[in-house]
């Protein structure tokens, strides 16, 4: 029985290396770049995206995920994931620390952890993103609650942007 056992475990090591290999492999692919604060993730459908994530100081729990991406068209679009629960009523919109004009996001979707904000961003806000070092996003967590003011870090946007055009290809 054990002169049996002795000529299997070489062969099980070998596919127990093969998986860790492959596994290895498949999460190296599909790590992110980073560019600053941000990272450029790549979808099944070869566009890319940057993300950041902001987490709470005392809890460590996700504040708010910000989107920056190109839709098919090319038209820049800017999207915000905050957790559910959140006044739907009293909006969503992020501001420029020196401006007086919020950019308002329109919500899409609420999912059982989530929902979803985007706005389709211009050329001009494109560029004051990539000039500025932040912009403040601001949403009521919980109705009745006052406004939550999420920093949001630009460093890394004129970059991730830059890779962004030629991601998938």
């Amino acid at each position: 029985m054990i002169g049996r056992c002795r000529r299997w475990i070489p062969a099980l090591a070998g596919v127990f290396l093969v998986g860790v290999l492959l596994a290895t492999t498949a999460v190296t692919a599909q790590t992110p770049q980073r560019f600053g604060d941000w990272s450029l993730v790549e979808f099944p459908d070869q566009s890319c995206r940057l993300v950041q994530s902001v987490l709470s100081r005392r809890s460590g729990n996700v504040l708010a995920e910000v989107w920056l991406g190109s839709r098919v068209d090319e038209t820049a679009v800017f999207s915000a994931r905050v957790p559910v629960g959140v006044d739907l009523a009293a909006g969503i919109a992020y501001r420029h620390p020196n401006r007086s004009a919020a950019v308002p996001l329109i919500w899409q979707m609420c999912g059982p952890e989530k929902c979803l904000a985007q706005s389709q961003i211009t050329e001009e806000e494109t560029n004051r993103l990539r000039r500025g070092r932040e912009v403040v996003l601001a949403f009521v967590p919980i109705r009745g609650s006052r406004p939550l003011r999420v920093a949001i870090s630009l460093r890394g946007v004129t970059a991730g942007l830059r890779a962004q055009t030629t991601c998938g290809d």
